[in-house]
């Protein structure tokens, strides 16, 4: 592992995961912005400009030399970040990677395989782990005894995303590993590995809808339901079942906790929720680097990988 009394990072990506990144990262400890990269100078200068980063460019590799970085961040287009993420591991830098790493959960094993023998700490970005709202929902389930379900409700627009046509049309076809998977992920974060899925999946034009049963390692049961309705990420639900307990988040950022006696409670997003979990996800990634892991509530690429999977059953019917 790179040894660093501080970590020397740059952004790989100067769009608007960049900027979102550049913010969190100026505001926590242990960590220095050397440099920052895009596919176009005026974008590199502009985001360098804005948080007084000197070294900037459209190569990233001659900007980490330069500027002496120990880690990165990855926020490039989607369809780029799966080769790029090989390129930067092979060269030897602690990663914070974007979502989806690769659309095929047997890659992003490989290349956590690659991260291990370079001995560098590889992280994948699902800053919803970090939200004030899920944490404090899981723990309070666990206070009150075992989680003993999931339900998840999480409608998708792909069609009126697909219309505005920002990205790639590969992008909204595999909109479900794209983004939708930030709501898989956190099933898999809150009841663990996943033994068996049943999925139902329909298809109208382009589009899918799907529900899926699915049973868990640790023995508890969970349903999803994903349409192209309205709403987006606005509208995901996540309900976790205890022992005399129930949290329901709907968005992701508010909730509310009733018992068994009717009592009910208010969770709502803290400080630390700032740009959406980013702040307490980078301090979390210099921690994992000094650390020399990945531990809980982060995803490492393995991690990843099990969540992809899980994915691509639900993604198949």
């Amino acid at each position: 592992m790179i040894n660093s009394p501080t970590v020397r990072l740059i952004i790989i990506g100067a769009g608007k995961m960049g900027l979102a990144h550049s913010q969190a990262f100026k505001k926590t400890d242990g960590v220095d912005i050397v440099a920052i990269t895009s596919r176009t100078l005026e974008s590199a200068k502009r985001l360098a400009d804005k948080f007084g980063v000197q070294i900037f460019g459209t190569e990233w590799k001659l900007e980490a030399i330069r500027s002496k970085a120990t880690a990165a961040i990855i926020a490039v287009p989607h369809l780029l970040t799966e080769q790029l993420t090989s390129e930067v591991l092979e060269y030897g830098l602690h990663i914070l990677v974007e979502k989806p790493v690769s659309l095929n959960s047997t890659t992003i094993k490989a290349l956590g395989s690659m991260a291990r023998k370079k001995g560098v700490i590889a992280m994948v970005a699902m800053n919803r782990r970090f939200y004030s709202t899920v944490i404090d929902g899981i723990l309070i389930t666990k206070f009150y005894g075992d989680v003993l379900g999931l339900t998840v409700i999480a409608p998708d627009p792909v069609s009126s995303y697909r219309a505005e046509a920002k990205y790639d049309k590969k992008v909204y076809d595999e909109w479900f590993k794209m983004n939708t998977i930030h709501i898989v992920d956190l099933m898999r974060l809150v009841g663990g590995d996943v033994t068996d899925v049943k999925c139902l999946l329909t298809k109208r034009g382009r589009e899918s809808s799907r529900v899926g049963l699915l049973k868990f390692k640790s023995g508890i049961a969970g349903s999803f339901t994903s349409v192209n309705s309205i709403g987006g990420m606005n509208h995901w639900e996540l309900i976790i079942h205890g022992e005399g307990v129930e949290v329901r988040l709907k968005p992701l950022e508010r909730g509310v906790v009733t018992n068994s006696t009717g009592s009910i409670r208010i969770l709502g997003s803290s400080d630390k929720d700032v740009k959406k979990g980013l702040l307490s996800q980078a301090n979390f990634f210099i921690r994992s680097i000094i650390l020399g892991k990945v531990c809980y509530p982060g995803s490492d690429f393995d991690d990843h990988a099990s969540t992809l999977d899980l994915a691509e059953h639900l993604d198949i019917g």
